[in-house]
């Protein structure tokens, strides 16, 4: 006889792990990978058919196997699904599905014998997302246990391919290689329990990306990577985005500001610090720019991020309102410049954009 005990896991089991969506076999129409409780993941598609299970690499079950049997639980520490979700992104060759799981057999002892101690083993699991096979050296070992959390892709290193970051309840932040070992300098101390996801972006503008971390207790820390952020464009945030789509290959992320206006009265142009098509990086698409009082008009961009654009100014304009937009439709905010008092300002309250901003956080630490 086997009796359960009352705990998180009677909230956590009704389901906790979200869908996420992916074009795997570039038809045009998404997949979705999902992860039942106990459970490998399976990618499924738009009619609800399976297509493939996305194995753990220890002893896969078949294709049609949907539970585990308690012979092959106690005798294979099966990595299965438990609280988390995961993330699409190129890897290891390709295009691959990542996300922690949890040995069957800890699982089935810490809940039925609790008090017993035994070690509740957890890794992480990186397949490629067409076949479901696992890539070569994973699952590997993950340090404590992801609870309600999942990756983000994204280069750490600096040779623009991406790393597996992810993180748990032990305050350590990993970030995994193609070949399974932890990146230099990683694991990270995160100071407690994260719960989520890490998010990846270039915070200071300067070419490299930064990771930061919320955990359980409030703290906030923000470490620095040697990570290009021209590279940062596989699955920076938990559920891929900003906009919490869970949809590998939306772009939600505008062009950033323009910056470092100024006249030039001999020329009757602008001249203006190009933002990128992300941020900063890579080039927009075009200008939307309003000439006061006069009309509006819009201008191909032709500068990469950082590097100086030229816009020609009407006879008789006193005010520029400019925004940066990229081939997705994302539109940067606008800036303001006095023709008359040559400031540029932020429409929004931002202040002067000559500059290129600050970043305040409360009870943060930044580490190298």
């Amino acid at each position: 006889m086997a009796i359960y005990y009352g705990s998180a896991q009677e909230f956590v089991t009704e389901g906790s792990g979200a869908p996420v969506a992916c074009d795997v076999d570039g038809d045009g129409a998404d997949e979705i990978a999902v992860s039942p409780m106990f459970s490998h993941p399976w990618l499924v598609d738009g009619k609800g058919k399976i297509i493939t299970q996305y194995s753990s690499g220890f002893n896969p079950l078949p294709k049609a196997a949907d539970v585990i049997d308690l012979v092959t639980a106690l005798t294979s520490d099966i990595p299965m699904s438990f609280t988390t979700s995961g993330a699409f992104g190129k890897f290891g060759g390709g295009l691959s599905f990542a996300q922690t799981g949890s040995g069957i057999q800890g699982i089935l002892f810490t809940m039925l014998t609790p008090g017993s101690g035994k070690w509740l083993k957890n890794y992480e699991r990186v397949v490629d997302a067409n076949t479901g096979k696992a890539r070569e050296g994973f699952p590997t070992f993950f340090q404590g246990l992801n609870f309600m959390g999942a990756p983000i892709i994204v280069d750490v290193t600096g040779d623009g391919k991406a790393e597996i970051i992810d993180a748990g309840d032990s305050s350590a932040l990993h970030a995994y290689t193609e070949s399974g070992s932890q990146a230099e300098g990683f694991p990270k101390f995160t100071t407690g329990w994260a719960l989520w996801s890490p998010s990846a972006g270039d915070l200071d503008s300067d070419g490299l990306t930064e990771l930061v971390m919320l955990t359980r207790e409030g703290y906030l820390t923000v470490w620095n990577t040697k990570g290009k952020a021209s590279a940062n464009t596989e699955w920076w945030h938990n559920h891929h985005d900003e906009w919490n789509t869970g949809r590998y290959g939306t772009d939600t992320r505008p062009p950033g500001i323009v910056r470092e206006i100024s006249y030039d009265s001999d020329n009757k142009e602008i001249s203006f610090r190009a933002p990128g098509d992300d941020w900063y990086s890579g080039k927009a698409s075009k200008y939307i720019v309003e000439f006061l009082p006069g009309g509006g008009s819009e201008f191909t961009a032709k500068a990469v991020g950082g590097a100086w654009e030229f816009i020609s100014v009407p006879d008789g304009t006193t005010e520029i309102i400019i925004q940066a937009a990229d081939d997705a439709g994302n539109i940067s905010l606008p800036v303001s410049f006095n023709m008359v008092n040559p400031k540029s300002e932020d429409v929004n309250g931002g202040g002067d954009s000559s500059d290129s901003g600050g970043l305040c956080f409360m009870n943060t630490a930044i580490q190298g």
